[in-house]
């Protein structure tokens, strides 16, 4: 039986004000707004070159003589998770290093606790001074990654949030790619130096970040909740307006604030986490902002960015120059990915994204499963060759999907007194599940071997499920508009009200 689709007005619509006009500037962006999108790039960049770098550090023989540590094992699972650790211990102070200063505050205090970290690791001559600098270097990214993230959203006018924050999510891939390169090109030197120029490359760009990143304009909902409507008037009308306080989108979006935005809500008090679970539009908003970030774990990028190593040697490769060819190959592969799909997210939208992302990944797994098997049985290097392949067909599929929606999606589903507890929350929760990632998997490589990978055949399909039946549809709504979306009897099925056709304007 054909279900009545009652069709979507948006906010444009219901002002009852030309809309051709409001098509005709948003698709125009400013040359400031581009600048602000490359900043927030560059956030995104070097939050992957950290937390990534430690991918191809294992496959360094002075890292492993340094800290007396193996390829896989407990050890290298402890050093490695206390960046997770140092995620999940900054949940109380994420939150309100977002809220309380503003965004760019946020920025700024978890750029500088980066490049504190990252000098006490590449100083490091044992292996407690290391597993330090690693637990600070994820307290600091926790902050920087909830507060770009969040601005990256908030400063975007409502016709390019979609691309402009998959994109900031998507410089991750670039961000590996850096630490790929970086580290390919350190191995031909010896002794220490070997690990410690990609280290020491970790100062870069959150240094810059430091310095510039108060020149930059703060969120105009920020301005807003926190009583400053001239200030957020006048953001609008010089990045979103062309200087025309009159603009239809400028009185669009300043009319929703006024509407939606508290001017007292629980993101001014840094204990109060009510309006995460108080109500039932407030539950479904943060279980929908969980999916993709939980995904984003449990899919099996985790277990490849982290130990490609010695997944490589279920295939049979233990020589380092090899791995770290391998790990570029990949980490290349995954970046042209991350950006083609981000480039169709507004098209795909972000609920067919995540159901058949985690399809294909759970493909992609029967085929690693596969090939390294019979590779263990038979040592066919055919074989190998296949579980390689397949390494790479999943690195493809999951950044097309999933790198986009990571930092999009969450931000939608937030309400404005949610967004930076909640987002904090989510890291947290996420960063928790790659804390037994990060020291379970190596164990389990080392134990059961290729047979690790059985498991993740089955969870994506269970994700693909779950999305299906929870994950609403967020393209063609503004942040505010989302409150109408939440607060329905059935979110999924209002999400996906058509959205009435303006392409006659």
């Amino acid at each position: 039986m054909a279900e009545n689709v009652t069709e979507h007005k948006s906010s444009i619509e219901k002002s009852g004000d030309d809309i051709a006009e409001v098509v005709h500037y948003d698709t125009h962006p400013s040359p400031d707004e581009m600048a602000e999108a490359i900043a927030a790039a560059k956030l995104s960049a070097w939050s992957r070159y950290d937390g990534s770098i430690f991918g191809s550090l294992p496959a360094m023989e002075s890292f492993r003589d340094r800290f007396d540590v193996g390829k896989t094992g407990p050890k290298l699972g402890y050093i490695s998770a206390m960046y997770t650790v140092g995620t999940v211990v900054s949940l109380p102070l994420t939150g309100p290093a977002c809220d309380f200063k503003g965004r760019r505050m946020g920025i700024l205090i978890g750029s500088i606790i980066v490049v504190l970290s990252t000098i006490l690791s590449a100083l490091a001559t044992n292996t407690s001074a290391f597993v330090a600098g690693r637990f600070f270097l994820g307290f600091g990214v926790s902050i920087v990654r909830c507060a770009s993230s969040i601005w990256c959203a908030e400063i975007s006018p409502p016709a390019y949030r979609g691309v402009l924050t998959a994109f900031y999510n998507c410089t991750y891939a670039v961000g590996a790619l850096m630490a790929a390169g970086v580290t390919r090109g350190s191995v031909r030197y010896a002794g220490d130096a070997q690990w410690r120029i990609p280290v020491w490359c970790q100062l870069i760009c959150p240094a810059i970040v430091a310095a510039f990143v108060m020149f930059f304009p703060e969120s105009p909902r920020w301005l807003y909740a926190h009583n400053c409507e001239k200030e957020s008037l006048e953001f609008l009308t010089t990045y979103h307006g062309e200087g025309n306080p009159r603009h239809t989108l400028v009185r669009m979006q300043i009319e929703e604030y006024r509407q939606v935005i508290s001017l007292n809500g629980s993101d001014k008090k840094w204990w109060d986490y009510s309006d995460l679970y108080k109500t039932r539009a407030a539950r479904w908003r943060m279980l929908n902002a969980l999916i993709p970030s939980v995904w984003g774990q449990c899919s099996g990028n985790a277990v490849v960015s982290y130990y490609l190593p010695a997944m490589l040697m279920t295939t049979g490769m233990t020589r380092s120059d090899q791995i770290l060819n391998i790990n570029l190959g990949y980490t290349a592969i995954s970046a042209v990915a991350s950006y083609v799909g981000a480039s169709l997210i507004e098209k795909m939208g972000r609920r067919p994204t995540s159901i058949w992302t985690s399809v294909a990944c759970s493909l992609c797994f029967a085929g690693i499963t596969a090939g390294t098997g019979i590779f263990a049985a038979t040592k066919a290097q055919s074989a190998a060759s296949a579980g390689i392949a397949f390494i790479f067909i999943f690195g493809w599929c999951y950044n097309f999907g999933m790198t986009p929606l990571q930092a999009l999606y969450p931000v939608e589903c937030l309400s404005y007194e949610q967004r930076g507890k909640g987002l904090a929350f989510v890291f947290a929760f996420v960063h928790c599940l790659a804390f037994v990632n990060q020291f379970c998997f190596p164990i389990s490589l080392q134990d059961i071997g290729w047979k690790t990978y059985i498991v993740f055949i089955a969870w994506d399909l269970i994700q693909a499920t779950i999305s299906y039946l929870f994950s609403v549809e967020t393209k063609g709504r503004s942040l505010e508009e989302m409150t109408e979306i939440f607060d329905a009897p059935n979110p999924v099925k209002a999400s996906l009200r058509k959205i009435k056709s303006s392409s006659n304007v």
